[in-house]
């Protein structure tokens, strides 16, 4: 399911309804809910003081994952 905020984010934001994110993935709204709010405690993403619906992605920590992933990969 992040792999889906990230693509659908324009300039690390992601404007996005449960429902367009159950139906874009397939998971059930109580999971999609879980996951927000574990992403949101892991510092992933943090909510948009201007709009409910909306997501900011933390970039940062974002890519620091992915280097970690990558490092993993080459070894």
């Amino acid at each position: 399911m992040l792999n889906l905020l990230v693509d659908i984010a324009i300039n690390n934001v992601v404007n996005a309804k449960v429902k367009y994110i159950e139906t874009s993935t397939g998971v059930k709204a109580p999971t999609v809910y879980f996951a927000l709010k574990t992403f949101l405690k892991d510092g992933l993403i943090s909510k948009d003081a201007n709009n409910i619906n909306a997501f900011v992605l933390n970039k940062e920590k974002l890519d620091y994952i992915v280097q970690l992933y990558q490092n993993k990969q080459n070894v």
